[in-house]
């Protein structure tokens, strides 16, 4: 729907959604009936926002994924230029190519069609495991639900034809695999997530200080592997290229487009106002917003490894470790001068722990609500139309595209009120043992992507 009408639809649909789970639960509705209800009011949220097709339909497929897989196989020429696009081109390490050639190799729209499959399905894949490893009941499966389907993040990443919600799918693979203890498929899973995203290196890091050593060492043979031999076929030029284009730029100017949503790009809207909300360049803010910008990410940044810290003294790594991941997904949600909206799939965690609460902690309703007035600012859809009056163009490009980082800033400061839960040992982290724990649909609905057992 192009018009400015899709905010407040999109936000009713979400209220409505909440209202009816929570109504329907209340009169003892069947938790299938419930998530089946869930599903058909995100595939409605859904296209409401995409109904018709826009124009960047399949965009980053059709501009980054497809002519890079094609190149990968021939053309490292062709490679190279879409390197040296920056954003606007191919942004991983030249190797990842190899992964989008089976579909590049595919006739057009056949490919088109298979690659947006494979992340509808990754989308709901998501849901299902988030579900399974958080035990999340019938409300809080029934709301995510809905996210994954329904979400500006969640139909904004799958239209534009990007990868975020694969890369989340494989950090929650690669948490179930840390709670028990499966280290290197664990370090492998999460390598694997930081050669699409780069900035999800960061678990290394996390790893690394955690002290789960085998992790660390099975994360770094598959990203040193990986480095080597894509230097090894495309030449170190490329990857010189790659650094000058992709990294360094994200590193040192801020991008202040409608679809960034770090601190940098939040904080540069409101100072420098709206005129590059259509504008993918990074450019160098005035002395004062860098400034606010730097107190703003140490400040974060402090919140966060406090809270880290906090966890790690507590000595029990498999109880917090699906809360101290979503602390760690908090820095590339918020810190790096680049975080596109896209991005905000990977608060689904966040949003399901701060949903679900704890056991032993009283959940006070203003909680609850700020759990879920989080969730309805980072679902909002992620949109701009450049033909606004200008009164509008100054209050949307200033305030309105960056509700979703408030969103995220609401979940950051839950997850902290949760951490001083835990340290002062009034509640616990209520992990169960993953063989007790529920499937997406209870009973399980009898199909094959849903579990193994509900296979007769």
């Amino acid at each position: 729907m192009f018009s400015i009408l899709i905010y407040p639809i999109c936000l009713i649909m979400f209220a409505l959604c909440v209202g009816a789970v929570t109504f329907l639960q209340a009169r003892g509705v069947s938790h299938n009936k419930i998530l089946v209800l869930a599903g058909f009011l995100g595939v409605l949220t859904f296209l409401a926002q995409y109904f018709p097709p826009p124009w960047y339909l399949m965009e980053d497929y059709e501009k980054a994924y497809l002519p890079a897989g094609k190149a990968a196989v021939g053309d490292h020429a062709a490679l190279a230029q879409l390197l040296s696009e920056g954003v606007l081109g191919f942004v991983n390490l030249p190797i990842v190519a190899f992964l989008f050639t089976p579909v590049a190799v595919m006739p057009f729209v056949l490919g088109e069609v298979v690659f947006l499959a494979i992340g509808a399905l990754a989308g709901v894949l998501l849901w299902r495991e988030l579900a399974k490893l958080l035990d999340l009941k019938t409300r809080e499966s029934a709301i995510l639900l809905f996210l994954a389907i329904g979400s500006g993040p969640a139909a904004y990443n799958l239209f534009l034809g990007n990868t975020s919600q694969s890369v989340m799918l494989l950090i929650v693979w690669a948490l179930a695999a840390f709670i028990n203890k499966r280290d290197y498929t664990a370090g492998a899973l999460f390598a694997c997530a930081a050669l699409i995203k780069p900035a999800l290196i960061i678990f290394g890091v996390y790893a690394l200080l955690r002290g789960r050593w085998k992790v660390t060492l099975s994360g770094g043979i598959v990203c040193v592997t990986a480095t080597l031999a894509s230097i090894l076929i495309f030449g170190w030029p490329m990857h010189a290229l790659w650094l000058e284009q992709t990294i360094l730029p994200a590193l040192d100017g801020t991008i202040l487009a409608h679809n960034v949503q770090s601190i940098s790009g939040v904080v540069g809207r409101a100072i420098v106002g709206p005129e590059n909300l259509l504008q993918w360049v990074p450019i160098h803010l005035p002395d004062l917003a860098s400034a606010i910008i730097r107190v703003l990410q140490l400040i974060c940044a402090v919140v966060i490894i406090t809270s880290l810290v906090f966890l790690a003294r507590l000595n029990r790594t498999e109880q917090t470790a699906p809360l101290e991941v979503a602390f760690v997904l908090m820095i590339p949600l918020l810190i790096p001068n680049l975080s596109w909206s896209h991005y905000l799939i990977w608060a689904f965690l966040p949003i399901a722990l701060c949903l679900r609460g704890m056991p032993g902690l009283r959940q006070a309703t203003s909680i609850q609500w700020l759990a879920l007035i989080a969730a309805a600012l980072i679902a909002q859809p992620i949109e701009w139309w450049p033909w606004f009056p200008p009164i509008v163009t100054e209050i949307f490009g200033r305030v309105i595209v960056s509700l979703p980082f408030v969103g995220v800033v609401i979940l950051l400061s839950l997850m902290v009120k949760m951490t001083l839960a835990i340290r002062a040992g009034t509640a616990e982290t209520g992990l169960i043992p993953e063989s007790d724990r529920q499937t997406a649909f209870s009973p399980p609905l009898k199909i094959p992507f849903v579990t193994r057992g509900a296979v007769k």
